[in-house]
């Protein structure tokens, strides 16, 4: 068997690599040679790295050629919001014309390969507590523009089902977390500022955004898990929710990271860090997901918190 994973190098990549392998799985990947590899460095000997851009169709043609992928797993994006918002054309570059181009390559090269279309649960967009757990029924309303261009790329895979019978299954994760997250996003932004403080290389003062928001949280590496249960199980055509059901405010969070450090602290909010797009609260129903896979979360977010804590010690 041979998977062949966009975004490699990144977050949720690089820890379904780790996953592949111990399953005894050849994984190949795209990489843009950004700093992400940095990820991979304890298996870079046991992968195949293409250089890829895909926004560049070529490119994408040659790499598929080369790898001849039984399962596709396209995680590459620009996945942050607010660079989506201040760029929205390369947000359509990374995020519409990037699974345009890998579903083409696969339509010309290896159309049975099982092709799964990491979306998000953005595409969900404002939601009421009346609506919650939100699921995979409810229509897409997204609020921002990366909740756009991940709408879009879901209507690429169903389009290229329907019309090209490419097995591509759309899977909406919502929030996850742990070692190896880019300090852009919420949680390990406070674990980095948290052992930078330790460090004494910063002012013991952390800086925050909106900690009202509730959210629902899954450790990246039982994500890694639910995407290879689905590889192996989801029906073609579909679409899945993927979360744990259960919702925490951001402030309790932060005082979970807070709670696992003995220095002294002050929290202070940054106008910089507010998104006014920003959603209250959201978490989803994965009755479907569990229905087809058996996958269930095993890892407290305790746990989550203090690996990402952890990561952020040895780095700083």
């Amino acid at each position: 068997m041979r998977a062949f994973i966009t975004g490699i190098g990144g977050f949720a990549g690089s820890h379904l690599t780790d996953l592949l392998l111990r399953e005894g799985i050849e994984v190949h990947g795209t990489t843009i040679f950004d700093g992400n590899e940095a990820n991979l460095e304890h298996c870079t000997n046991r992968v195949t790295l293409h250089p890829c851009d895909l926004a560049a169709a070529d490119q994408v043609t040659k790499v598929i050629q080369a790898a001849k992928p039984d399962w596709v797993i396209h995680l590459a994006a620009l996945s942050f919001v607010p660079s989506a918002e201040e760029g929205p054309q390369q947000a359509i570059l990374s995020n519409v014309l990037g699974p345009l181009n890998l579903l083409e390559a696969i339509k010309r090269n290896c159309p049975g390969a099982k092709t799964l279309m990491i979306s998000s649960s953005a595409v969900y967009g404002l939601v009421t507590r009346d609506d919650l757990p939100v699921p995979e029924t409810k229509p897409v309303n997204p609020a921002n523009m990366y909740g756009i261009t991940k709408a879009s790329q879901e209507m690429l895979a169903r389009l290229y089902h329907q019309n090209d019978k490419i097995p591509t299954v759309n899977l909406r994760p919502f929030n996850h977390v742990g070692p190896r997250q880019s300090p852009d996003f919420a949680a390990p932004t406070f674990a980095r500022q948290i052992a930078l403080i330790e460090k004494g290389t910063q002012e013991p003062v952390i800086h925050v955004g909106d900690l009202s928001a509730e959210r629902d949280y899954t450790d990246v590496r039982d994500i890694a898990r639910a995407y290879y249960l689905a590889a192996q199980h989801c029906r073609p055509g579909e679409t899945y929710n993927i979360c744990t059901g259960k919702v925490i405010q951001m402030q309790a969070l932060l005082d979970m990271l807070i709670g696992m450090s003995e220095v002294d602290v002050k929290v202070q909010p940054d106008p910089a860090r507010m998104r006014p797009s920003d959603l209250p609260i959201l978490t989803g129903d994965t009755t479907r997901f569990h229905e087809a896979t058996g996958w269930e979360p095993t890892i407290p977010l305790e746990q989550s918190l203090r690996d990402l804590l952890e990561y952020w010690r040895e780095r700083v």
